[in-house]
């Protein structure tokens, strides 16, 4: 084989691997999530991230008192036609947040739905 017919089949071979490792990577939400469990918190938004692939915000709960980071699965696109806005989701804002529990038993949770004004979003 050519020298640079290999050197195209091991970049070839190489570009597939690594985009296979990315797309299971990011579609992993059963390995970092445990699906099979609930969990509601209620408290005040205190830190946004509004970005993709995903929105994350800071959940300050009062009892017990400790800070759940939020993880939503939709893409801001689809959050902006869900309501989920930068605005409705800013520092200070109150809501409900139910979702799986983080696997590693940190306090993260992968929102299933929100609860925002009295209005219940489906965010799965």
């Amino acid at each position: 084989m050519p020298r640079h017919a290999l050197a195209a089949a091991l970049l070839l071979a190489a570009t597939a691997t690594a985009t296979a490792t990315v797309a299971l990577a990011y579609h992993s939400y059963t390995a970092l999530f445990d699906s099979s469990r609930s969990v509601t918190v209620s408290g005040t938004v205190q830190k946004l991230d509004y970005g993709n692939p995903h929105i994350e915000f800071d959940l300050v709960t009062a009892n017990p008192a400790r800070t759940w980071r939020i993880d939503l699965r939709p893409r801001p696109a689809q959050a902006l036609a869900l309501g989920l806005t930068e605005e409705t989701l800013r520092a200070g804002t109150r809501l409900t947040v139910t979702g799986w529990p983080a696997r590693d038993g940190t306090h993260t949770l992968a929102g299933q739905t929100v609860v925002l004004n009295g209005r219940t979003i489906d965010t799965s």
